[in-house]
C-alpha cells in the first residue's frame, strides 16, 4: 500500500499546469517540458486505445495502490484462489481493469500465460502492449511526483479523435511474450530510436524493443524515461557523464534498490 507522507502537498492544492510551482526547490526544466509533453500524449487517442480509455487507464493505476481486492491476490498463493474481481469502470471493460490493477500491485507474478489469457478475453497484444506503455510511463510519472513530496496532479481531459487502429510495423516472436519489431526490420521513427539505443557493438537491448508492437507508444515511454533515467544512448556506456546533480553509479544504484522494492522481474 502506498502512504502519504507527513508534509506532502496535497492533489487540491496543486495547479496541474504547474504542478512544479508549490516545490521550495527548483526542478529541471527538461523534467517540467516532459512532463507536459506526456500529458499531451496521454489524454489523446493513442495506436489502439481512445484518449478516454488512456486517461482512465491511469485513474486505475491509482485507484490500484489501496485497492482491497487486489491486496487479497497479492497475499493469496493463486490469484485465482480469490473470487473476487473488479467491476468495469466504463469506458474500461473489467477485463481491463483487472488487468492494469495485477501490474500495478503483482507485477513478479505476470507471466507468459497472462498475456495469453488477455488475448484470449479479446485484447490483441498491440493493444496489450500499449496498455503497457501507458501504465508504465504512468506509473513513472506518479513516483517522479511522490519523490518530490508531492501528490500526482490531477488527469488532463481526454481528448478526442480515433485511435490510430494500424497493425505496426514487421512483427514477430524473438524474446518476449509479445511480437516485436526487431531493428533490421524496423522503420522511420522506430528505426530512428533503436539507432540512438545501440550499444557500441550495435545491439539493441530486448528490453528497449519490448514495446515496439506500439512503436508510438515505445516512442513516448522512452520520452519520458530519458528524463527521469537517461537516453538510451547513455544507459549502455556506464563511462558517460550524465550532467546529473548525482553520478551514475548512484543512478544505478537507486535504480537498483527501487527495482527491488518493485518485485521487478526484468
Amino acid at each position: 500500500m502506498r502512504e502519504i507522507k507527513e508534509g506532502w502537498i496535497l492533489l487540491s492544492a496543486i495547479d496541474p499546469n504547474n504542478p512544479f510551482s508549490f516545490l521550495d526547490f527548483p526542478v529541471r526544466e527538461d523534467l517540467q517540458e516532459a512532463y507536459h509533453r506526456y500529458r499531451s500524449w496521454l489524454s489523446g487517442p493513442g495506436e489502439w486505445w481512445t484518449g478516454a480509455e488512456r486517461v482512465a487507464m491511469i485513474r486505475e493505476i491509482r485507484a490500484a495502490w489501496d485497492c482491497p481486492i487486489c491486496a487479497l491476490k497479492k497475499k493469496a498463493f493463486s490469484t485465482k484462489s480469490i473470487t473476487e474481481s473488479h467491476l468495469a469502470d466504463p469506458p474500461l471493460a473489467s477485463k481491463v481493469v483487472e488487468a492494469i490493477h495485477r501490474f500495478v500491485t503483482d507485477p513478479s507474478r505476470l507471466s507468459e500465460q497472462w498475456v495469453l489469457e488477455l488475448k484470449q478475453e479479446g485484447i490483441g497484444y498491440p493493444k496489450i502492449v500499449e496498455l503497457i506503455g501507458v501504465a508504465a510511463s504512468g506509473i513513472s510519472m506518479d513516483y517522479l511526483f511522490w519523490g518530490l513530496g508531492v501528490e500526482p496532479p490531477e488527469l488532463p481531459k481526454p481528448g478526442t479523435g480515433k485511435p490510430v487502429l494500424e497493425e505496426p510495423q514487421e512483427l514477430g516472436f524473438h524474446t518476449a511474450w509479445v511480437p516485436t519489431v526487431i531493428p533490421e526490420k524496423s522503420k522511420g521513427r522506430l528505426k530512428a530510436f533503436y539507432d540512438s539505443a545501440a550499444n557500441p557493438a550495435g545491439r539493441v537491448a530486448h528490453v528497449m524493443q519490448a514495446l515496439s508492437a506500439a512503436p508510438e507508444t515505445l516512442l513516448a515511454f522512452y520520452d519520458l524515461t530519458e528524463v527521469i533515467y537517461l537516453p538510451p544512448g547513455k544507459v549502455s556506456n556506464p563511462g558517460t557523464k550524465t550532467d546529473r546533480a548525482i553520478t551514475r553509479p548512484q543512478i544505478e544504484l537507486l535504480a537498483a534498490m527501487i527495482s527491488a522494492a518493485n518485485a521487478c522481474r526484468y
